[in-house]
This record gives structure tokens, sequence and C-alpha cells, in this order.
């Protein structure tokens, strides 16, 4: 049987669980799990979790670990239901485990969900340099027609997925956390590349969108690879 918690132990997981919100607030693994706006509201929530704690821990008088007689005699504390045990198990994952950022194996999953979402500023593409560009809009400008994208030199940023198709540079977008994460990818034109990089390995990759690719709903846009170059994961993983 697991033992009951008390007031004073519920308050230690409170403290536990906002130092963990710290924890991961001030250093970048928040990344993994929220987006980079997120990061004050964790910061807080950390606090007020910590403060909160301050009762049950050091004022609160009539949990002062001494039994109270019931109508029947027995001694009985103040108590909290077992489930609140659970409590410990966020912690101890981000603290033991340390999950790494969304990868290929959930990118396999979620894609095609929606529709790209148009950029909140669409830019002209300059003919003749070299246009760095998220690549949930490489798929939207392909969803719109491509013709935005006709001769341009673009680089696109993300992690390698494959499937009997061919590869793919993927990348996953958030709304606000991990758990709303969309997967948009560019097919790797077949040829343009000799040798295949390693899944879920990160890569930076210059080239030119492949004309009537990914103008429909459901189908991969292409790009042309020219050049390829395999890097280290970035801070921010997501979109």
């Amino acid at each position: 049987m697991v033992a009951p918690v008390t007031r004073q132990t519920q308050g230690l997981l409170l403290a536990f669980l906002g130092t963990v919100l710290l924890r991961l607030s001030l250093s970048d693994a928040y990344l993994r799990y929220v987006t980079e706006w997120m990061k004050w509201p964790v910061l807080v929530s950390g606090v007020v979790m910590i403060l909160l704690a301050i009762g049950p821990i050091f004022l609160d008088p009539d949990d002062d670990g001494h039994a109270h007689a019931d109508g029947d005699g027995e001694g009985h504390g103040h108590r909290v239901p077992r489930v609140t045990w659970l409590l410990v198990l966020p912690g101890l994952i981000t603290f033991v485990i340390s999950p790494p950022a969304l990868g290929s194996y959930l990118a396999e999953r979620r894609l095609n969900q929606a529709a790209a979402a148009e950029p909140a500023v669409v830019a002209d593409l300059e003919q003749g340099a070299t246009t760095t560009m998220p690549l949930q809009e490489y798929v939207w400008r392909a969803q719109s027609g491509g013709q935005s994208m006709a001769e341009r030199t673009i680089e696109l940023t993300g992690f390698v997925t494959t499937d009997d198709a061919g590869w793919y540079v993927t990348r996953l977008t958030l709304g606000c956390c991990a758990a709303d994460a969309r997967a948009f990818r560019v097919a790797v034109e077949e040829g343009s590349v000799d040798e295949v990089p390693a899944e879920d390995q990160w890569v930076t990759v210059t080239g030119s969108y492949v004309p009537g690719t990914g103008t429909q709903f459901g189908q991969d846009p292409e790009i042309a690879v020219e050049t390829l170059e395999q890097i280290e994961k970035p801070r921010q993983t997501y979109e």
C-alpha cells in the first residue's frame, strides 16, 4: 500500500515541481516542451508553486505531525489523497530521463495534418541571392502554386526523415507546446544528393524549388539540392 500524503509532504512535492519548472526555464531545456515565448510563464509558474508550498510546509498550524482524535478515539493527521504521489513523476522524468526534443518518430505520425499557415509577412524573394526560409513557409509557397520561388535559391534547415519514396528535410512546428506539434517536410529531389544522411541528422540544404511539386494538400514539395551541410542540433528545434 502507498502511504497517504501529509500536508507537509504535499508542500514538499509542490516545491519540488516548482524547482523543476525553474530549472527548465533558466536553461534551454524548456524548449523541448514549449515554444520560446513560454519561458516567462514557465518561470512564473515555478515561482508561484514554490510560494504555495510555504504554507503546507511551515505555516499550517493544524498539521503539526500530531494525530487528532476523532469520534471513535483513533488518531488521524491531516491527509491528502495517495494519488498526490503522482506529482513526483513529471519531475523524475525531467531530471532522470531528460527526454530529447521530438524528432522523426513523431514527425512521421504528424505529417499532413493541416495545410501550412500563411506567414505573417510574405516578402518577394531576391533573385541571385540565397534566402533562408522557414520550412513551413516553403511548404506554404508550394501550396500557393510555387511561382514565388521560381528560379530562386533557398536555404532550409531541418532534420532528416526517410521512407520508401526517398528522404526529406523535416521540421516540427508548435502552436504552444509539444502536444500540438505538427510536421512539415520537403522532399529532396532524387539524384540531387549522392549520399543520404542518417535519420534525425540535422542538415542545412540550399537549392531550388522543383516546379509543380507540393501544389496540392498532402503532396510533398521538392527541392533540387545544390549544397548540403550536416550540422549540430540547433538550440531551437521547433519552428
